[in-house]
């Protein structure tokens, strides 16, 4: 078996961050509608993430942090390496005067949170 070269895997990484951070998408989403069937399709319910720690990876635009934050969580940490996702994020956020969702830009395989720091956590 053949190992990619790291500095391969780098630049894939910078070009897929630099077109999400040229181009967040989505912009918008029914987050609403989307979560009701994926949740119920993995058999999660209200219960597993509402007054719980919630940590989303690869967030984008964090539409599903904010529907987490607006449902119930207590707190809300959405990760992406996308700088201009996380502004986009960062704007709805702002708008929707949540307090309890924050964002930070981190690859998802390096975070370095304790053990233990969040209840739940939700990934596309």
């Amino acid at each position: 078996m053949s190992s990619v070269p790291q500095e391969q895997i780098d630049r894939l990484r910078d070009r897929v961050v630099g077109m999400y951070s040229r181009k967040p998408w989505p912009s918008s989403r029914d987050a609403d509608e989307e979560m009701g069937w994926r949740l119920k399709m993995l058999g999660i319910e209200p219960k597993d993430y509402r007054a719980k720690k919630v940590i989303e990876l690869g967030c984008g635009t964090g539409e599903y942090c904010l529907w987490y934050a607006a449902q119930g969580a207590d707190e809300v940490v959405g990760v992406d390496l996308s700088r201009g996702s996380l502004a986009l994020a960062n704007a709805k956020r702002e708008a929707a005067r949540l307090t309890n969702v924050s964002f930070v830009e981190k690859d998802v395989l390096s975070i370095d949170f304790p053990d233990n720091t969040f209840d739940y956590s939700y990934s596309v």
